[in-house]
């Protein structure tokens, strides 16, 4: 379309000397073919009357009435009725440039661009005008957006851009939030493959004396701390550690400024801004941000008796590990590096197995395990304590890659600071997402790991032996060994547990594949064998401390156990039922994982891998009439010797 249809959405609410001048400064622009859409938000004064008078003025002029919901649901509104290819948002004490729609479009159109964005003036009312960090004419891709947001007002705020509809498909602001523009403006870049900036100052933000960020610092300032740390998790999980750490120091900061300006002696405020510091204060220890913790900490009175009560958490956790690790420094050791604390018993178990699997030709006081949470917010306290001569191992599973970026940026992290050790990783699975980004970090990846000197990497399935061999190997890195999931070790077929009914247990993160039309049929076929359902998971809703790993782990393989037949898509759920010796059917995952491990223990006829419900329907009633199985993992233990054999060259 030549002159595609411009959608400009403008909340109003209790602006009746402000709305005029913006609203004409929208009707006056160059380029004519938009429409306009009032929302009013409930405004308590002349703006419904004003909205009407436009709405007779110009055929390009809607208005919607609605109660107050405030600014996100008011854009919000906006969207839902909006006919145009291209988005557009102005706040109706603001005003714009009268040719800032058609630069923008020019812009968009010359760089085949999904967003445009325009400088912007900020005036202070019976203030002088203040000129923000100018913007340049430039294009970038949703990753150079992302670094531009951890410095740049213009490119947060959502008012002085043009946007492809698209982008807002499945995207609307946050209900009843304030700081709307910090909640969604990651995930907007994220929508986009292109971003054009011009240099134009095009947009003209109104701040008033009367604004909420110009009026007195509430609870709801706070809402600011929330946006924050959603986009902490999003660039933790799908940019970038660096700057996910940076992002998390707003939350700090956020943190700092309510300790000061509100008043803690109301209970309510108290309450907030107490959940808030603790949250911020672990968060800054897990990434590594003592300084910031240490600081943040001065700023409650009585901090440090509350910290002799939290013996089973992270702090003490921390310096406990550290001081047994210096402890331990004239023996040669086995440092086992990233032992996870989350709710997942299939990383649990992968974690008691290594334990276990060490401790049969290794003295257990050689062995130490050093948690996730505990590299991330002490590195510094027991770096100094480990020599050349320890061997470094990374704790096994399914994160190596782009699946799990943020685990797979630890992994790099351990091999680069230990150039001079022995590196082994428990079998992993690896999986790079075939696309630019995938590619990026592949290169990344592959260039750590041949620097290495020494560098000796397990992987549990075939298609991840062989995407190593194909992609990683070269320079230092020759070391590739293709080893079974550890937990397959473990023999968990005795003591035996009375059985009955089917035990279902399913992924539901981003690695799923069964549909809930899947899981109908296969609940159907069971009830019509009379068999009762057990719903179960690997994953648990709480986090798993060290000290408990093992009763953790023991409580699901007793789940598992007492089950006549396991149905699962999950990995570990495959595996708890091969070393229970319990019947199971097992599907694959988007990693092929399931595939991958299954290839080990073909041989044990009691656990089918099928690629079909259809297939899985087949199987059903043969399994359920199997009864109990024992466990044989003899065929795996040269595999496990090869592995034994890796680690005692060096202890």
């Amino acid at each position: 379309m030549m002159h595609p249809l411009i959608s400009v959405i403008i909340p109003v609410y209790k602006v009746e000397a402000y709305i005029a001048k913006c609203v004409d400064s929208v009707l006056s622009q160059t380029y004519a073919n938009i429409e306009i859409i009032l929302v009013d938000d409930g405004s308590p004064d002349g703006c419904y009357k004003i909205c009407e008078d436009y709405v007779q003025k110009d055929h390009r002029v809607k208005v919607i009435h609605k109660e107050n919901g405030g600014l996100s649901s008011a854009r919000n509104a906006g969207l839902d009725i909006a006919r145009g290819e291209y988005i557009g948002f102005v706040d109706s004490d603001d005003y714009i440039a009268a040719d800032m729609y058609q630069k923008l479009l020019e812009a968009i159109k010359k760089e085949k661009a999904d967003l445009a964005i325009c400088d912007t003036v900020v005036i202070y009312e019976k203030e002088d005008v203040e000129v923000y960090k100018p913007l340049k004419d430039e294009t970038l891709n949703k990753f150079e957006a992302f670094e531009a947001l951890l410095d740049g007002f213009n490119v947060i705020t959502v008012w002085n851009k043009l946007y492809s509809k698209h982008i807002f498909k499945n995207l609307r602001f946050p209900d009843g939030r304030i700081h709307e523009d910090e909640f969604i403006v990651h995930r907007v870049f994220n929508a986009c493959a292109k971003i054009v900036t011009i240099s134009d100052k095009l947009y003209y933000y109104v701040k008033r004396q009367g604004g909420i960020m110009l009026s007195g610092y509430t609870l709801k300032r706070l809402d600011a701390w929330y946006a924050f740390y959603d986009r902490y998790l999003f660039f933790r999980d799908n940019v970038d550690k660096r700057q996910a750490k940076i992002v998390y120091r707003c939350c700090y900061e956020i943190i700092m400024t309510a300790l000061q300006k509100i008043d803690m002696s109301v209970s309510e405020n108290k309450k907030v801004i107490s959940t808030l510091f603790w949250r911020t204060f672990f968060g800054l220890l897990r990434n590594g941000d003592l300084r910031a913790g240490k600081l943040l900490l001065v700023k409650i009175k009585g901090i440090y008796s509350f910290l002799k009560n939290i013996r089973s958490y992270a702090l003490f956790i921390s310096y406990e590990s550290c001081r047994k690790l210096q402890k331990k420094v004239k023996q040669k050791r086995i440092i086992i590096f990233n032992i996870p604390e989350h709710g997942n018993i299939g990383d649990i178990a992968i974690a008691v197995a290594e334990y276990l699997n060490l401790s049969d030709y290794i003295k257990q006081e050689q062995i130490c395990q050093i948690t996730n949470k505990v590299y991330l917010s002490c590195f510094k306290h027991f770096y100094k304590s480990i020599t050349n001569n320890d061997v470094i191992m990374i704790h096994g599973g399914g994160f190596l890659g782009t699946l799990w970026i943020s685990e797979e940026e630890i992994c790099r992290d351990i091999i680069q600071r230990f150039p001079d050790n022995k590196i082994i990783i428990f079998p992993q699975t690896i999986y790079f997402e075939d696309s630019e980004y995938g590619k990026e970090q592949l290169e990344i990846s592959k260039n750590i790991w041949q620097s290495h000197r020494n560098l000796y990497v397990c992987l549990r399935e075939r298609n991840s032996y062989e995407f190593v061999i194909e992609n990683m190997v070269g320079g230092n890195f020759n070391n590739a060994y293709l080893i079974p999931d550890i937990v397959l070790y473990l023999n968990k077929s005795l003591p035996n547990l009375e059985r009955e009914g089917v035990l279902f247990c399913f992924r539901k993160d981003k690695e799923k594949v069964f549909s809930e039309h899947d899981f109908t049929r296969l609940t159907k076929t069971v009830l019509e064998l009379k068999e009762s359902i057990v719903i179960s998971d690997t994953v648990i809703d709480k986090p798993v401390r060290l000290k408990e790993h093992e009763a953790e782990f023991e409580k699901k393989i007793n789940e598992f156990k007492s089950a006549k037949l396991v149905i699962t898509d999950r990995l570990h759920g495959m595996i708890f039922a091969a070393i229970t010796g319990t019947p199971c059917i097992a599907f694959n995952n988007l990693s092929k994982k399931v595939e991958g491990v299954y290839d080990f223990i073909d041989y044990l006829d009691y656990i089918v891998f099928v690629q079909s419900i259809d297939e899985a329907l087949q199987y059903m009633e043969r399994l359920l009439n199997m009864g109990r199985q024992k466990y044989d993992n003899a065929p795996l233990m040269p595999y496990f010797r090869l592995l034994a054999q890796l680690v005692e060259e060096n202890v």
